[in-house]
């Protein structure tokens, strides 16, 4: 389970969120102070750059995904919706990978998600989020019966660390923000938009990994970046044409952001990103099964499949 380090008072001003209603709204503190406690043996620097840039995160209640930043006003903006997009992620990351580890221990070949009670639970949860943030209509409540974010939760629960992965990929996409701002990159789409959110990702990656001395914390900030990438990548879908594309294609951020983890090649985060890569390809009607002689190859292999959908 991903242990808890979301406490500190230090984290950043909230707008526009008094009168929401959503169980995402109980992390909203914890939220705040994320691109803080993630990586905390940078927390002088942060403030250094937060006391120049005067940054602040406005939480408003509209329809659709949204996730951004305007370098001139310095105000990160998101969507409930987006943050409920981004938790059921999260919770459906960990229970599909958990449900599959014991799919092979019992001897299975095959993994029928329909067997596992949790794993279905987690993809109707996932369902209704994608919906949700994917619907222009009017946006739906958190359903009673579904899995939610909570702060009275037991530490051992999949709740729990569903908090956890999400507050750690939210910190990340929080970091690749802040990059637009100190890279002073324009608040307009040019021909290097794609050059600058390559450089927004790496610059937050970096921040996150790159002064982490901590193997576990190592790894906990590391599969919330490949958490949250991946869940961007679940929204995304082949477009008749890239002239209005900004954004490299998840797969190639994923890629480009574990490369600076240097992880070893049977490190079970390519394990974990390759089911989750299987499962997102099954749902686009892509059913395929790669094996490798590494985690990492096997990893590869389902990358160069996404490559082969949006081609």
């Amino acid at each position: 389970m991903l242990k808890s380090e979301y406490f500190a008072e230090t984290g950043y001003q909230l707008v526009n969120c008094k009168k929401m209603k959503s169980p995402i709204l109980s992390q909203l503190n914890h939220i705040a102070s994320a691109p803080y406690r993630i990586a905390p043996e940078r927390q002088i620097e942060l403030r250094s750059i937060d006391l120049e840039e005067d940054l602040s995160i406005d939480f408003i209640e509209k329809n659709g995904f949204q996730f951004s930043v305007n370098p001139r006003t310095k105000i990160i903006t998101t969507t409930v919706p987006t943050l409920e997009y981004f938790w059921a992620c999260s919770y459906f990351h960990l229970v599909i990978t958990y449900d599959y580890q014991q799919c092979k221990a019992e001897g299975n070949e095959f993994f029928d998600t329909s067997k596992y009670e949790n794993t279905v639970t987690a993809i109707d949860l996932l369902k209704w989020a994608k919906n949700n943030v994917s619907s222009s209509k009017r946006r739906e409540e958190w359903p009673s019966n579904f899995p939610r974010p909570s702060e009275k939760i037991k530490e051992s629960s999949m709740v729990y660390s569903a908090n956890e992965l999400f507050l750690c990929g939210v910190a990340w996409i929080i970091h690749h923000e802040i990059a637009h701002v100190t890279k002073k990159h324009p608040n307009i789409t040019t021909s290097s938009s794609k050059f600058e959110e390559r450089e927004a990702d790496i610059q937050a990656t970096e921040w996150i990994l790159q002064k982490c001395k901590d193997p576990q914390q190592l790894y906990k900030r590391t599969i919330g970046i490949i958490s949250i990438i991946l869940a961007l990548q679940l929204l995304e879908e082949p477009l008749k044409s890239n002239i209005f594309e900004t954004h490299p294609k998840a797969f190639e951020r994923i890629d480009y952001c574990i490369c600076n983890s240097h992880l070893d090649e049977d490190h079970e985060l390519f394990f974990f990103a390759s089911i989750i890569l299987q499962i997102q390809l099954a749902f686009k009607g892509v059913n395929v099964h790669h094996e490798g002689k590494t985690f990492k190859e096997r990893f590869s292999n389902y990358l160069i499949e996404y490559n082969k959908y949006f081609s």
